[in-house]
């Protein structure tokens, strides 16, 4: 059974493993891999933000750049690109 403590140590079967160890070792993965983590590990963080909402709040550059990109929208927002084009590119570019 893991345990994390405050720490930043989890326990696993009597071996501890740090925060940093783990870091580590996941970089140490090929790309596919840490992409497929950082997938789950997100993945794993919803059901506390939901409970939590102050868990996953924005900094104040987010913030300020969110304004930014809104204040640019309200100006032009004919410049906007319709989602359905923007995926398009995508998946042209990257399958």
């Amino acid at each position: 059974m893991d345990s994390r403590l405050d720490s930043g140590v989890t326990q696993t079967g009597g071996d501890a493993v740090s925060a940093q160890d783990l870091e580590t070792e996941a970089l140490k993965l090929p790309a596919r891999e840490r992409i497929r983590l950082a997938q789950e590990l997100w993945d794993s963080i919803i059901p506390e933000a939901e409970a939590d909402p102050d868990l996953l709040l924005l900094s104040e550059e987010q913030i300020q750049e969110l304004e930014r990109r809104l204040a640019e929208h309200e100006r032009d927002p004919g410049a906007a690109i319709p989602w359905e084009e923007v995926r398009a590119h995508l998946r042209a570019r990257f399958g």
